[in-house]
């Protein structure tokens, strides 16, 4: 389906799916803004799905249009004020939950969420998130949930130990709550094993990026093992969401000297080719540039 066949309201969504916005597409957002009869409680609802929500205010909030009515964007700012402070304080909470994997000499990298924010959108506030993940090594998962239990967490699903070391062999991740309503998903793969997706490879850890969070460094996953993982996160999910479309054309917005040859070399050598090609598709079809 090509852009112009969609409702207007979607094409805006497009639009504003991408960290920064170029004169023609400024122009496209003016021309869709000023059409009659535009839908704001689908745009606003459809935004939130997508997750989308603090880029759309972000970029709606920076164009000068009498056409957007007041309470819409009164509602943005709110809401993306919220998202704002949220974000802020799960950042906090993955440099405490970092540093206390490092105290306890637990390798870890944290992906997707805060560092996601950062690397790729320069802003915490502008990729919404409501959960954290960190990554860790298998042999590593009994120690992990120690020390997540030494700071409040609990397995939101408690299991027997035959449950949990089937779980172990064949899923790819545990999720864990606290009192305080943060959500920490614990990964020991990054997909199950019935996806037939082994993405997991020593490489991984020898071409970890650093990060700041605020005074604490973190390590991240490299900006072309990231778009690996995206790549195929996207399409487990049948790339159901614009923010993960969104994820992949930001990232390489952002990182003009990406090594495509280890990219598409890893990615053949997994058997995700073909995989992450869709989503750099996908990506160009957006406007990564």
């Amino acid at each position: 389906m090509f852009i112009s066949e969609l409702r207007p309201e979607d094409q805006l969504l497009i639009c504003i799916a991408r960290r920064d916005l170029d004169e023609s597409t400024v122009q496209s957002i003016s021309g869709l803004l000023n059409r009659d009869a535009f839908d704001w409680e689908y745009v606003l609802a459809s935004a939130t799905s997508h997750g989308v929500a603090a880029l759309l205010a972000h970029h709606l909030q920076s164009i000068t249009s009498e056409v957007v009515p007041r309470s819409v964007l009164l509602q943005l700012q709110i809401e993306n004020q919220q998202n704002s402070e949220r974000c802020l304080w799960l950042a906090g909470e993955l440099a405490k939950l970092a540093a206390a994997m490092q105290q306890a000499e637990i390798p870890s990298i944290p992906f997707k969420g805060p560092t996601l924010a950062i690397t790729a959108y320069r802003d915490l506030g502008l990729r919404q998130f409501t959960d954290l993940d960190l990554f860790v090594h298998t042999r590593d998962v009994a120690r992990a949930k120690g020390v997540l239990a030494k700071h409040g967490f609990k397995p939101v699903r408690n299991l027997s130990s035959a449950r949990e070391a089937a779980f172990l062999r064949f899923d790819n991740a545990c999720a864990f709550d606290n009192d305080r309503d943060v959500l920490l998903d614990l990964h020991w793969r990054f997909s199950p094993v019935h996806s037939s997706l082994p993405l997991e490879t020593d490489d991984f850890w020898q071409r970890l990026e650093r990060v700041n969070i605020g005074k604490q460094a973190l390590f991240a996953l490299s900006a072309e093992d990231l778009l690996l993982v995206l790549c195929c996160h996207g399409f487990t999910h049948q790339w159901e969401r614009l923010i993960w479309v969104c994820d992949v054309a930001t990232i390489i917005g952002q990182r003009k000297n990406l090594d495509w040859n280890y990219l598409f070399r890893k990615a053949k050598r997994l058997g995700v080719l073909r995989i992450v090609l869709v989503g750099l598709m996908l990506a160009g079809e957006l406007g990564a540039s």
